[in-house]
């Protein structure tokens, strides 16, 4: 084993932003999204690799990570259906808006807890020691809110399940 298969590419494809969020935002625990809403990590990566072309570029955040820490830039995402979404710098997006790391964070806790893997309450999170401390907060939150999100509901409200997010700057 190596460090690489440990690590995450933070890369996501959109293809279906409007129909993700209609189905993420409308339960509170383990939504009913599709795979082929949006894609992160190595589905991502793979198919940037693959599948790219000058016609589906803007539909992959590959930049997620310097997203988070650079306070003035602002983002327009677009899908592959042609909707597109302005996003505030991280630090200013609303509980109410899209959040590329909640939903990035969302799939990982998708793809960790499933029948196959069984549930996990503990996750190592690490970023670069550059980020700030609001930065770091904000990460956090997102991670706990996505987590707790990909569970079931009844695990997600069960007053015995406490999710623990060790961080490693």
């Amino acid at each position: 084993m190596t460090a690489k298969d440990y690590e995450n590419p933070t890369v996501m494809e959109l293809i279906d932003i409007q129909g993700f969020l209609e189905a993420y935002n409308a339960v509170m625990g383990r939504p009913k999204t599709q795979w082929n809403q949006i894609t992160v990590s190595h589905t991502a990566l793979n198919q940037f690799k693959d599948g790219q072309t000058t016609q589906n570029y803007y539909t992959f955040l590959t930049n997620l990570k310097q997203w988070c820490t650079n306070k003035t830039h602002k983002m327009r995402i677009k899908d592959a259906e042609g909707h597109m979404i302005d996003l505030p710098t991280f630090l200013e997006i609303d509980e109410d808006e899209f959040n590329p790391i909640e939903v990035y964070a969302y799939y990982l806790g998708l793809y960790i807890n499933n029948m196959l893997n069984g549930i996990y309450t503990q996750y190592l999170l690490s970023y670069p020691v550059s980020y700030d401390k609001e930065t770091r907060a904000q990460l956090i939150k997102s991670f706990e809110i996505s987590v707790s999100l990909s569970l079931c509901l009844c695990l997600s409200l069960s007053p015995s399940l406490s999710l623990s997010l060790c961080v490693i700057n």
